[in-house]
């Protein structure tokens, strides 16, 4: 099949990194620390009515008053 003619070329790369116990220990912390972070920013917006943002893919609109 033919592409689009707005069809936009991607190009993804993948990498493989290693690394020793401590980098490892410290990506893990990291990532505990951001993802914690990030449900507490949920929780907050979640509290404050704030709508979650839209499922990619996704038809979404707003009702104003």
């Amino acid at each position: 099949t033919p592409l689009p003619e707005d069809a936009i070329p991607v190009r993804v790369q993948e990498s493989v990194v290693y690394l020793n116990a401590e980098e490892a220990a410290y990506v893990d912390m990291q990532t505990r620390q951001f993802l914690k972070e990030q449900l507490k920013e949920t929780q907050r917006k979640r509290k404050l009515g704030i709508p979650p943002p839209p499922t990619p893919g996704s038809i979404s609109y707003a009702v104003y008053y």
